[in-house]
């Protein structure tokens, strides 16, 4: 019997790199760049070397491929919240539902 998945959104393997913004526990900002595993209208899965705290709130930001021939390259802007953690040798990987976004042309 086949495992099939239940997601709101199709899901793409796709390997941006990702940079990314959140509060720590204790207060303090960090910044950090990440890469992409896989994307989707809903979310996005980043690989770091450091954990963040699940539910913890972030914004990212990266660059899609063109879709826009006006635009030299479109960035999505985004607010998520990390809702899954798993621990990867080296690194972890982090699921992260999207709050909202945007899309931004950039280089017209």
């Amino acid at each position: 019997m086949m495992k099939s998945e239940r997601r709101a959104f199709e899901r793409f393997d796709l390997e941006l790199p990702v940079d990314i913004k959140w509060r720590e526990h204790s207060g303090k900002m960090r910044e950090n760049r990440s890469i992409s595993k896989n994307i989707s209208a809903g979310g996005i899965y980043i690989l770091l070397d450091n954990p963040i705290k699940k539910d913890a709130e972030i914004e990212l930001w990266f660059d899609l491929p063109i879709i826009s021939k006006e635009a030299k390259k479109t960035r999505v802007v985004a607010k998520g919240k990390v809702v899954r953690r798993v621990e990867n040798r080296p690194g972890f990987g982090h699921g992260i539902k999207f709050m909202n976004y945007k899309f931004v042309r950039v280089g017209i």
